[in-house]
């Protein structure tokens, strides 16, 4: 058989018991093993880490339908996670049947890499949260439910400008990230998450009790005023968030709720800030 990069190939003397005939380079390649391995005698899907449900899927589809594609992830020799696309064909002449051949593609990489495209179109990167494009998406969609009770929340970093003036933006990054670090810990799994922009933040709540919300929040901000940094050769320093909160029920408009979010935050600020305040209006 030709040595193809992408492609692998088995054939198989048996439907049924699925024992290797022969296979290419690049198959020993993917599994993690050598040329003298001594691989002809296993069945395919000991060879692949195929579970017996899968295999009888596999059988049955390559026999009533000629052919059969999936995916699947297992663990090579050598401890490596694949993902890889099996397409399996059966070999027969009229009603005789001889054994199926089997094409393995490959696809980590790809999958690695459209992971990450996907991770990047949804997320921050600098701290790991949702960025506003995947955020209002699934706001729409949480406000297509009439019935759907919750609170949106934003919070912001008090006098952070500070922070990026005095100890530099790198320090500025490390505290963006540790604060995002706490928000994941701290609301799972009652929220999503965004960063918003800049230091301010939102925090969907899918919670009907207010002082419930409340009481999460406050910890919240107790937590984070608790965090102690330490910037190199530098006094450590603390911070403090301020929080505004709105409710989503009877709410026909996802920016009303928001701008009531804002305005609760603007009220924490101007009363001193590192606090909690709940629109009212």
């Amino acid at each position: 058989m030709n040595d193809w990069v992408d492609k692998n190939a088995l054939i198989n003397d048996s439907i049924r018991y699925l024992k290797i005939v022969d296979f290419n380079s690049a198959l020993e390649q993917i599994i993690g093993i050598t040329a003298d391995y001594q691989l002809k005698p296993t069945r395919f899907n000991e060879l692949l880490h195929i579970s017996d449900a899968l295999y009888q899927t596999c059988v049955t589809a390559i026999v009533e339908a000629g052919d059969y594609q999936f995916e699947h992830q297992f663990t090579n020799e050598n401890g490596v996670k694949k993902i890889l696309e099996i397409t399996l064909s059966i070999i027969k002449n009229e009603n005789l049947y001889y054994g199926f051949f089997a094409v393995i593609r490959d696809l980590t990489i790809q999958k690695i890499y459209e992971a990450e495209l996907e991770f990047f179109a949804n997320n921050d990167p600098l701290t790991g949260l949702r960025n506003r494009r995947y955020y209002f998406s699934f706001l729409d969609k949480v406000f297509e439910n009439v019935t759907q009770l919750g609170y949106i929340c934003m919070f912001d970093l008090d006098h952070f400008k500070n922070i990026n003036d005095t100890y530099g933006h790198d320090m500025g990054d490390e505290v963006l990230r540790k604060i995002s670090e706490v928000a994941k810990s701290h609301f799972i799994p009652y929220a999503e998450i965004c960063r918003y922009g800049g230091e301010e933040f939102l925090i969907y709540l899918s919670l009907s009790d207010t002082d419930l919300v409340i009481q999460l929040l406050d910890s919240f901000r107790q937590r984070i005023s608790e965090i102690e940094f330490i910037p190199e050769g530098q006094s450590p320093f603390g911070i403090t968030v301020s929080i505004g909160i709105a409710s989503c029920k009877n709410a026909s408009q996802l920016n009303l709720v928001i701008s009531k979010a804002d305005k609760a935050l603007y009220q924490s600020k101007n009363n001193g800030r590192n606090r909690v305040t709940v629109y009212e209006g």
